[in-house]
């Protein structure tokens, strides 16, 4: 087994990205779309149906995998699956270790494996080297860690000097904390650097464990850390280039198309690429034209008209979205707070469920109350009509010769 610790995601493929098998009946000829026919629910079954409608959702939030996949990469060829390659890595772990992981896996470029972990517990026990058997299925192998891990893998350091070198601090706190991966100087939009550094380990049990402590020693000197949070990416459309949420931005001075309403609330620039309904616009100008033959107009953003490309970070209505989605996630809520607002959603779920089932049950009574009538009225002319003929005739035959 040999470790490069280059970054796996040139063979990633997110699996939730991939087009899901159609599992569809076949209509048959005869059988038509308009015909429907009411089904009635039993008030004890209302329950069940609410508990398989949240699982499926829940079963459908959890179909994509949130963590980066490690790379393994055989020596020899071989011909198992990769079914049964997951099969070997887990018993082998099992094996080594004494204990399980719960990975999933499939083959991606050039057929290298592909490990997703479901769980940071699990993460963490990949990241380790030492865990790792010496064979898979019998073949020697290479592991390829990914570059970029999740944030919660990653801390900041404030007030570390522009005069520190980042690689040789890396060295003396790898004495200190073996799961410690680099530093990270972090720089301006303009390129200068900061007295700021991203810290990444390999464990989120010692970054845990330092944002408890609060601080970190260097060069005999206490710092303070925060936790790290991502960049937020602000998402545009591929047609028109205008971002989800762009009518909460404020004007800039912008000029607007004509009938847009509200210079503040324009819910039309509210979509993205599957829901535009525009023209396909140029990426560079921000016009319609044929893009076949490229573009030579001047460089122009459509959300602000100012000289970058669409979605740029230096575009003001960019770096008032990315202000707005920073200043959301560090708001700070107290915990009765989070309490309320999530038996105040849960309530107005429940309440949306038993409106739509009320309703439900309400217009399959009112089906079953008309065709009760319209089979009390057979019944009723079933009836004068004995009356009318059959009993005067049953009363002629039954008078004597």
């Amino acid at each position: 087994m040999n470790i490069n610790d280059e970054s796996s995601t040139d063979y990633f493929l997110n699996p939730g990205l991939q087009t899901p098998r159609i599992n569809k009946r076949v209509r048959s000829e005869g059988e038509h779309s308009d015909d429907c026919e009411t089904v009635i629910i039993p008030p004890e079954k209302i329950s069940l149906v609410i508990n398989n409608s949240n699982q499926q959702q829940q079963a459908s939030t959890t179909q994509r995998n949130e963590y980066p996949p490690i790379t393994i990469e055989f020596k020899s060829a071989h011909s198992k699956t990769d079914r049964k390659l997951i099969e070997e890595l887990i018993k082998e772990w099992r094996i080594k270790n004494n204990k399980n992981i719960d990975i999933i896996g499939r083959f991606g470029y050039k057929n290298v494996l592909l490990v997703f972990p479901r769980n940071f517990s699990t993460l963490d026990d990949l990241l380790e080297t030492g865990r790792w058997p010496d064979r898979i299925a019998g073949s020697n192998y290479v592991i390829k860690y990914p570059k970029i891990l999740p944030a919660t893998y990653s801390l900041i350091i404030h007030d570390f000097q522009s005069t520190w070198n980042e690689d040789e601090t890396t060295k003396e706190l790898q004495e200190k904390c073996v799961t410690l991966r680099k530093l990270t100087r972090l720089v301006t939009r303009e390129g200068r650097p900061m007295n700021t550094v991203r810290t990444d380990f390999i464990s989120t049990q010692a970054v845990k464990q330092l944002l408890n402590q609060g601080e970190i020693e260097i060069n005999c000197t206490k710092l303070r850390i925060r936790p790290y949070f991502s960049p937020i990416k602000i998402n545009k459309c591929r047609k028109c280039f205008k971002h989800p949420g762009y009518g909460d931005f404020p004007a800039y001075s912008l000029e607007y198309p004509t009938g847009s309403g509200d210079r503040n609330v324009r819910p039309e620039y509210d979509h993205f690429t599957s829901q535009c309904t525009s023209l396909q616009l140029c990426f560079r100008c921000g016009q319609h034209h044929p893009l076949k033959e490229g573009c030579s107009n001047e460089i122009k953003c459509v959300n602000c008209q100012q000289h970058h490309y669409s979605g740029h970070s230096s575009c003001p209505v960019v770096q008032q979205k990315r202000k707005q989605l920073s200043e959301q996630h560090q708001k700070p809520q107290k915990k009765h707070e989070n309490v309320d607002q999530m038996i105040m959603a849960m309530s107005e779920s429940i309440n949306q469920q038993l409106s739509s089932f009320t309703s439900t049950i309400t217009s399959q009574i009112t089906e079953v109350s008309k065709k009760l009538n319209i089979f009390n009225d057979r019944i009723q002319n079933l009836e004068q009509q004995i009356d009318k003929s059959i009993m005067p005739a049953i009363s002629e035959l039954s008078k004597p010769v």
